[in-house]
């Protein structure tokens, strides 16, 4: 199994998954992760299967969890916590009013 997630831009994550067998990948919040984790049924942000997972979800600051779980039982999860941080204007330099 290998996987590969990037924040690219802000708000932003994409991400590869790619494995010899099916798997499933989630992305989850907090609240989404801990019903998974309790066996409750659970909705996520991004729900993906197959052999190779390629996807693209736009994340407001905060925890997040990518969990990849096979088909014979198997889960894995990585935690990602990303603060964005503004993107603010310059202000002054030429042209610019105080």
């Amino acid at each position: 199994m290998s996987y590969s997630f990037t924040f690219s831009k802000p708000f932003n994550l994409t991400g590869t998954f790619q494995g010899s067998q099916p798997t499933s990948v989630y992305i989850m919040d907090p609240s989404e992760f801990s019903d998974f984790k309790s066996s409750v049924a659970s909705y996520a942000l991004l729900y993906r299967t197959g052999t190779t997972v390629s996807m693209s979800v736009n994340l407001p600051a905060g925890t997040y969890y990518i969990v990849f779980q096979g088909f014979e039982g198997s889960t894995t999860t990585v935690t990602i916590t990303q603060d964005f941080a503004a993107i603010l204007p310059k202000r002054g330099g030429a042209g610019s009013t105080p």
